[in-house]
């Protein structure tokens, strides 16, 4: 996130919800127990770069607990080149993106040229960005880039865009 210059008053805050190898219940439990920790933290914005095929009662709870407190949530869609919604037109193919809550921005990645994404998945989902998701040049450990494509380099995106926002609203008031 490039908030340098813009936003003195930006706490990021990191939480680990998935272990390589873990099971479907372990990675939801991860991410229920990361969103209720930013409902403790008060936080303002969240930034969620995963997706699976499979709605969780408990973690739908979460993030409405989370909508009545106008916590903003940017998440991935995923990497499939999946259309989200069903012929029924119902979304079902990437949760939590799949909930459209009033508070969940789904975010697909643009290409190059401002197309579309190859593998971003997409749908007439609610609150659906588009943002830039191909060749994106991301921070490693030691000081070390690499050059990275999907939905959770555009999410980063997105949630740069937001933090930003916020930052320049607050500027105005002062």
């Amino acid at each position: 996130l490039v908030l340098k210059d813009v936003c003195d008053e930006v706490e990021l805050i990191s939480c680990k919800y998935y272990q390589p190898g873990s099971i479907f219940t372990d990675a939801i439990n991860g991410t229920i127990n990361c969103f209720k920790e930013a409902l403790r933290k008060n936080v303002q914005y969240i930034n969620y770069s995963s997706s699976g095929n499979s709605s969780s009662k408990n973690e739908l709870e979460v993030l409405k607990e989370l909508e009545k407190r106008n916590v903003t949530i940017a998440i991935a869609t995923g990497n499939n080149n999946k259309n989200l919604v069903n012929k029924k037109g119902e979304c079902k193919e990437s949760f939590p993106s799949c909930y459209q809550l009033s508070n969940i921005y789904p975010v697909g990645a643009l290409d190059r040229n401002g197309k579309r994404w190859k593998d971003s998945n997409y749908g007439n989902v609610k609150n659906i960005q588009w943002q830039p998701g191909e060749r994106i040049y991301v921070m490693q450990p030691n000081n070390q880039y690499a050059v990275m494509s999907g939905t959770s380099m555009a999410t980063a995106n997105y949630t740069n865009f937001l933090l930003k926002k916020e930052c320049l609203k607050k500027k105005m008031k002062q």
